[in-house]
């Protein structure tokens, strides 16, 4: 996963010009692909073939007052730091 430098939320990637591009949903921040990843996957291993497989949506920030979020990015700095 690549977090974003300015606001620490979650980069998603798109496809712009035949080259990846990590972009932040908050800050608009943009990282273009280094070229060490020309492509990358997400996998899994499920040692249970019945095991059910939970579908997680990223929540919507519209609507949230940019305070709020600060406060949010604060608190996630803060559970970061004390996990090192």
């Amino acid at each position: 996963m690549i977090y974003c430098e300015t606001c620490d939320s979650l980069l998603r990637h798109e496809q712009q010009d035949g080259k990846i591009v990590f972009m932040c949903p908050d800050c608009d921040y943009k990282e273009e692909n280094s070229g060490a990843l020309n492509s990358f996957t997400l996998t899994e291993k499920i040692d249970n073939k019945n095991a059910k497989i939970e579908v997680v949506e990223v929540p919507s920030i519209e609507g949230i007052s940019s305070d709020l979020r600060e406060e949010l990015r604060e608190q996630y700095r803060e559970a970061m730091s004390s996990l090192e």
